[in-house]
């Protein structure tokens, strides 16, 4: 298995502490598969604003040539089609064309992006494709034994400017996982810790900090599953503005989950939020 990409540096950590936490919200989620083909859909209704969104995507498979067409569409005027090639020039190589219209805009974007994940690499390249003139994205993470170094970067090429560059740098094991992230060159750090104490107890925290302006924050949190199969997860998490959050998910049955979660500080609101999952 190869190093993942460099946005899931440290994914173990963030699932831990952001995953079932959305507040001031009701959803519904709805994800299904029919042979070849598969197809999710959401709606959430942010009941604090009186805004509603949906969404909705589905998937082709054509594994006889290793082709994937996604489709997607949201109440918000956006409309995406995307086709990827996975492992038809060498084993490992991923190949992508994205191409994205704004109802409200009429304005067309494609993106074009290019994986490689071999035993000791994972690179990308991407190319966002504004009319004329592309942007240029690259990132690269590479492992030796546990441990992971990557980097991320981007050009923008009518502007003649460098993006900030940004640098990690991790170590992970199945049950266990640190990381470190530099940047915005180097005006924000940012540190993180994951561990599996048991098959039912997780916890997870993570730092940051911004030398411009001083500012520190951080959260810790934990995960327990109330039954071995994991079935009935609770969360409790605290952070630096002294909120503690609490997250039930319960699965109902096989197939449909139901997940509440409220914020509690003395200085603020109180925020809730709720939905249900069915697959």
């Amino acid at each position: 298995m190869g190093p993942p990409p460099y946005s899931d540096i440290g994914k173990a950590a963030r699932d831990v502490l952001r995953k079932n936490f959305e507040f001031g919200m009701r959803f519904l989620s709805y994800k299904g598969k029919e042979g070849n083909y598969e197809y999710t859909g959401r709606i959430d209704n942010a009941f604090r604003y009186k805004n509603m969104y949906g969404s909705f995507e589905s998937t082709l498979f054509f594994n006889k040539y290793a082709v994937e067409i996604k489709e997607k569409w949201n109440s918000k005027g956006s409309i995406s089609a995307e086709v990827s090639t996975k492992n038809q020039l060498i084993e490992g190589l991923t190949h992508k064309i994205r191409t994205l219209y704004d109802i409200n805009t009429k304005k067309t974007k494609v993106n074009m992006k290019s994986e490689y994940v071999g035993d000791y690499v994972n690179y990308e390249v991407i190319l966002n494709c504004r009319p004329l003139i592309p942007d240029y994205g690259l990132s690269l993470v590479a492992r030796y034994q546990d441990y992971l170094v990557g980097i991320s970067m981007g050009y923008k090429v009518n502007k003649e400017k460098l993006e900030p560059v940004d640098v990690a740098f991790a170590y992970s094991i199945s049950d266990f996982g640190f990381h470190g992230v530099i940047t915005d060159w180097a005006r924000t750090f940012t540190a993180g810790v994951y561990q599996r104490l048991s098959n039912t107890l997780e916890y997870a925290a993570e730092t940051t900090w911004n030398r411009n302006d001083s500012t520190h924050t951080w959260a810790i949190g934990c995960q327990y599953a109330l039954d071995s199969r994991k079935r009935n997860l609770v969360k409790l998490k605290l952070d630096s503005c002294q909120r503690v959050s609490i997250s039930l998910k319960n699965q109902l049955k096989e197939g449909v989950n139901f997940c509440v979660c409220g914020l509690f500080n003395d200085a603020e609101e109180t925020q809730v939020g709720f939905g249900v999952e069915i697959e």
